[in-house]
């Protein structure tokens, strides 16, 4: 069930769809766990973004007729995007561009291809990271959906 599910869906989505972007050279689920980490990237596997997703929130339920069983729920689910590129020179630019190609590209179709997701909003961090030569941004993907109690 849960290679299947509507969240490991929706992550897949998202992965896809950065992978489109020309700009990026790496899309992984995985965050480089530091400078260190980083470090082991080549050149030319930069800009990286790493896809995390989170467990959803529910934030609605919906009953039967009845009113007795709870048999949809709407969640949203959390991505956070976190963006790393190459750039001593111009990284302000530099983080400006890919956030606006992910941006554009996310938005483009709020639903990802499916009938059950409701629709995503982007919450950029203003707080952006520059340890020389790399630059770092986050950004954090909300995308709300609806899903049975049956699972996630």
């Amino acid at each position: 069930m849960a290679l299947n599910s509507k969240r490991e869906r929706i992550l897949v989505a998202l992965v896809t769809e950065l992978e489109a972007i020309a700009a990026l050279s790496t899309v992984n689920r995985i965050q480089p766990a530091g400078l260190s980490s980083l470090k082991g990237y080549a050149e030319t596997q930069l800009p990286l973004v790493a896809v995390c997703g989170q467990l959803p929130r529910p934030t609605q339920k919906r009953t039967t007729r009845t009113g007795h069983t709870v048999d949809k729920v709407i969640s949203v689910l959390g991505v956070r995007l976190f963006v790393y590129a190459l750039d001593n020179v111009t990284p302000d630019s530099t983080i400006s561009n890919l956030a606006d190609d992910i941006w554009a590209k996310l938005l483009a179709d709020e639903t990802h291809g499916f009938k059950w997701v409701l629709g995503t909003e982007i919450e950029p961090n203003i707080n952006t990271a520059v340890w020389d030569p790399y630059c770092a941004v986050n950004l954090q993907v909300n995308i709300e959906y609806l899903h049975d109690k049956g699972g996630i």
